[in-house]
Formats: structure tokens, sequence, C-alpha cells
């Protein structure tokens, strides 16, 4: 049954609209993996920037190991708006 409601395509797309919300207001959220501090405003520092781009690599890890709906050009428009660049792998 599940399956079959991750199938819907009317399903996907309304899941994927929450993915995209969350991840647009997620920069704006007090990480207690960045001390307390934002996205934004960790990556104002080395360490802080460090850290921000571990956090966006265990998300897109996740994505891919469990299958998820989101769409890796959410993760990319967040290194973006964050300021850092996706390292090569």
């Amino acid at each position: 049954e599940l399956e079959e409601l991750n199938n819907n395509p009317e399903v996907r797309e309304r899941v994927m609209e929450l993915l995209r919300e969350h991840y647009r207001q997620w920069p704006h959220e007090k990480l207690p993996s960045l001390d307390g501090q934002t996205p934004l405003q960790a990556v104002k520092t080395k360490d802080g920037r460090e850290k921000v781009e571990a956090v966006l690599r265990d998300f897109e890890l996740r994505n891919s190991y469990d299958n998820l709906l989101t769409d890796p050009a959410i993760f990319a428009e967040l290194r973006e708006r964050l300021g850092l660049k996706k390292k090569q792998d």
C-alpha cells in the first residue's frame, strides 16, 4: 500500500513540494549540530562551512540510500544559497 502511494505522481509531487519548502527554510533554523547557529550563520567561518558541508553530505547520502523523493537540485540550490561548492567525488 505504501509503495503504491509512493508511486502515485500526485503524491510524489506534493511530497517534493513539501521537501523543497523544508529545505528552503532549513538555512534559517538553529541547529544543535552547528552549536546553535543557523547554517547561514555557520558558513561565515571555515569550521562552520565544514560542519554545514558535512550535514549536506549526510542529507545527500541518506537521500540516495533511502531512495527518497528529494530532487538532487534541492541540495545544489542549498549549496549555492550558502555559498558552498560541491566537492568532486
